[in-house]
């Protein structure tokens, strides 16, 4: 596996986040880290970003001296049986999805953000913010989506300032759009803690992957 290459990158990516994981393992309360949730395609329709893997494992793979996973086949939005994973499915269509990969703002786990954050110790925080940044930048870089969507509107918000750019008949505001590390970047209501109805989340596939198929034609 060539280093500079999609591959090649997203593996020194897991194994910078299994060595920062091993240092810090015991103030991120052991629950494990996730990576990519898709392979490293070069130039996808989407990269997803979401807030940060959940759960609460208590994995040893701080005992490790090698990283314990690198990516499915195929992206989990495609494949897996989760709330979100079902309403991406109905949303963009397997096949969609099977072209696309993901990733989170945070890489390590906890049951919610709450929790994270109340037991989370603050310098613990800070590095696991810068930590995660750079190298979802150079996971953007490397892989060179044609959009990025960030899932939940304080996803995006972690890196900057965004505006509304496609609300429903009601108001609500469906898509927001700002930046990811100084590229332009869409984010959506949260797929599954929001409720949302069905015809806004077409109104939203509509308009992602329209925004994706014109970033290609570019």
């Amino acid at each position: 596996m060539s280093k500079g290459t999609p591959e090649g990158v997203c593996m020194e990516i897991i194994a910078a986040t299994h060595a920062f994981y091993r240092e810090n393992h015991q103030a991120l309360g052991n629950r494990g880290y996730h990576v990519l949730y898709g392979p490293p395609i070069h130039k996808p329709p989407v990269l997803f970003i979401g807030f940060q893997p959940g759960g609460d494992q208590r994995t040893n793979d701080h005992e490790l001296l090698e990283p314990a996973q690198s990516w499915p086949p195929t992206s989990y939005y495609a494949t897996e049986d989760w709330k979100l994973a079902r309403t991406m499915q109905g949303m963009f269509g397997v096949e969609f999805l099977t072209r696309c990969t993901g990733t989170n703002a945070l890489f390590f786990r906890s049951p919610s953000m709450s929790v994270f954050y109340s037991e989370t110790p603050g310098p613990t925080l800070v590095k696991c913010d810068q930590f995660c940044q750079a190298q979802v930048q150079k996971m953007v870089e490397v892989l060179n989506p044609q959009t990025v969507v960030c899932i939940g509107f304080s996803t995006l918000r972690r890196f900057g300032l965004t505006f509304p750019v496609l609300k429903n008949t009601s108001g609500r505001s469906l898509l927001e759009e700002g930046t990811v590390l100084g590229r332009p970047a869409l984010a959506t209501l949260h797929l599954s803690g929001a409720r949302i109805a069905g015809h806004d989340l077409g109104l939203i596939a509509d308009f992602i992957k329209a925004k994706s198929s014109n970033e290609e034609l570019r």
